[in-house]
């Protein structure tokens, strides 16, 4: 005949199990005002099993907004953080962190080999968006043996910077950390958390002690953008490192990104919220009550009052978190939508990474789409297939030279965002100095990634004055702003202008028209083929890399193109290329290339 129970957050004995608990066969009332001080001390579950209402008395419910025919999640928010209750203070916080054990009693999660296969991995924890424990990814790796404290703290040079924070109250990370006081930390047992992208020189050498675990490699759809030097907010990829009580407070990870993270030393307590956390808004409800908490409360209070209680709370109807302990060795896979938080119960090392999966792919074209037109134009063409291209094209986020952000282009390649092994290859060729008179490809004023047809009117002492089709001028342009004018060629993916919406639209060369400088293209995304003159057509920088089709000229012939596919990056603009015919060139500068895209220009991309 049970129809409530009630428990003291604070008497709780684990994260497993709860003393203290009063069962109720009635209830005439529920008093919704705080305890002393205005904290949240109970939690009070009520059945809502209609055949039980008969022992529901009065306004119990109704005080609370919630009626007994209403469904759990229809109730006000409000109420509901209020029945939950997130207060971070003296009065809820008892104890500290549980221990390894403890957590280790709650874990369900399941555990798989890392001999699981990609396309297993994808269709098994992917698609469905499950969390799943990974083992065996870093047996074989360096990192088991070269990442302890002692080593890494004499790996670095003292004056290198680093993103961590210090000291035993530090909460927000610091960007110019010097090593040395890192190494100091490592070596005194002093509280620090080093959460760092490995963006400088010396701190990529750790990029050698580990790899992507198998049933992950390849899936990332944002690598490409990352190759080339287009990044959300750096590579999304952590070197960790903490001690005991270090960590992060709940969050979803941004940029609709998924994650692994594979401990290398140390043990680490998870909780992973239900998805419907993310969905239905409820962070806050998850995170320390600013009305009854201490300011900018610490990990270690919101672990205290409201982590150790997770798995014991309602989110959504039958949805609650989990617990989850992370031991050294094991690798933890958390898809985009899944709430989380990490606490460290040790010293720790781990490195994590994010990436875009296909199996998110709306969620992923969204967020590169919204983020920067470049970043879409790259995953479009470079990345997606023609299903998950047909996919996005089905979205919001099209067309995308209407739905997506434009940026500045350059301003991908600053050296504060292009790590030290990104290589940007630019369209010119500088053993080539144009004249008076030669037809030309511009960067409009010397700032953009487009580059407009035009013809050379001065050429001296490196700078250009150039002339386009419409009797617009560009003068003193710098010589990195010029190129050769090829003829656009079969398969080639371009830009031409739609006059009738005066935009430019992403579409492939078709072949030329009769007409006189006139071309039939395909726009991406529409069906039928249109004409475009050469005045309207225009090409973008790509950096090339190995594997990409291309025609290409052969030795001094500068009158003929050949297919090719590139094979090897040389550096300084210079390519070796396997020709479809058999022959080959060790150095192919970039100003005799161009890359072609589609290789049957006749159907939609």
């Amino acid at each position: 005949h049970c129809i409530a129970f009630t428990f003291p957050v604070w008497s709780r004995t684990d994260i497993v199990a709860v003393d203290n608990v009063t069962f109720f066969s009635n209830v005439s009332g529920f008093e919704k005002a705080r305890s002393r001080g205005g904290v949240d001390e109970w939690r009070s579950y009520i059945s809502t099993d209609p055949q039980k209402s008969r022992h529901v008395r009065g306004n119990a419910l109704n005080d609370i907004g919630m009626a007994m025919d209403r469904d759990w999640y229809n109730w006000d928010k409000a109420e509901r953080a209020r029945l939950v209750g997130t207060c971070c203070n003296k009065r809820t916080i008892r104890g500290g962190f549980p221990s390894a054990e403890a957590v280790a009693m709650a874990d369900t999660l399941p555990r798989v080999p890392c001999n699981i296969t990609r396309q297993e991995f994808y269709e098994q924890y992917e698609v469905p968006r499950k969390p799943v424990m990974l083992t065996g990814c870093a047996d074989d790796w360096p990192a088991r043996m070269e990442w302890t404290y002692d080593k890494l703290a004499n790996r670095f040079s003292n004056s290198t910077f680093w993103r961590a924070r210090l000291g035993n109250g530090a909460e927000d990370y610091q960007l110019g950390v010097e090593w040395w006081e890192i190494a100091e930390a490592m070596r005194n047992n002093e509280r620090f958390y080093l959460f760092d992208q490995l963006e400088n020189e010396e701190a990529q050498s750790i990029e050698d002690d580990y790899e992507i675990p198998d049933p992950i490699k390849g899936a990332d759809l944002y690598q490409e953008m990352k190759s080339r030097g287009h990044f959300f907010a750096g590579p999304l990829r952590w070197f960790c490192v903490g001690k005991l009580g270090s960590g992060t407070q709940p969050h979803n990870d941004p940029f609709a990104s998924d994650a692994w993270n594979t401990l290398i030393k140390g043990h680490k307590w998870w909780t992973i919220y239900p998805e419907e956390v993310h969905r239905e808004r409820l962070l806050e409800f998850v995170k320390c009550d600013p009305s009854c908490s201490y300011e900018d409360p610490f990990l270690r209070e919101w672990a205290a009052a409201i982590g150790v209680n997770a798995a014991r709370t309602e989110y959504y109807p039958g949805k609650f978190a989990q617990h989850v302990l992370q031991r050294p060795g094991e690798t933890l896979y958390v898809p985009d939508g899944r709430v989380h938080s990490v606490v460290n119960l040790d010293s720790t090392i781990a490195i994590t990474a994010n990436y875009g999966t296909a199996a998110n792919l709306d969620a992923v074209w969204a967020a590169a789409c919204e983020d920067d037109y470049e970043k879409a134009k790259i995953m479009y063409t470079l990345v997606l297939d023609a299903k998950q291209r047909k996919t996005v094209r089905q979205t919001r986020n099209w067309p995308m030279e209407v739905a997506c952000r434009h940026r500045h282009s350059d301003a991908k390649y600053d050296k504060e965002n292009v790590p030290r092994r990104t290589l940007v290859n630019k369209l010119y060729d500088e053993d080539w100095s144009p004249k008076t008179g030669d037809s030309v490809e511009v960067r409009y004023h010397g700032d953009t990634n487009e580059y407009y047809r035009g013809t050379v009117t001065r050429a001296s002492h490196g700078t250009y004055d150039v002339e386009y089709p419409d009797g617009g001028t560009d003068k003193n342009l710098p010589r990195k702003a010029v190129s050769r004018f090829h003829v656009f060629m079969t398969g080639e993916l371009v830009d031409v202008m739609d006059t009738t919406a005066d935009q430019w639209l992403l579409a492939v060369i078709r072949q030329p028209h009769f007409d006189p400088d006139t071309y039939e293209v395909l726009v991406l995304g529409r069906a039928e083929i249109e004409l475009a003159h050469i005045n309207k057509i225009r090409r973008f920088d790509w950096s090339f890399r190995p594997g990409n089709r291309v025609m290409a000229q052969f030795e001094d012939d500068e009158s003929q193109w050949y297919p090719g596919t590139v094979t090897a990056d040389k550096g300084n603009n210079r390519f070796s290329i396997r020709y479809d015919d058999g022959d080959f060139t060790a150095s192919a500068p970039r100003d005799e290339m161009i890359f072609i895209w589609a290789s049957n220009a006749f159907a939609q991309p």
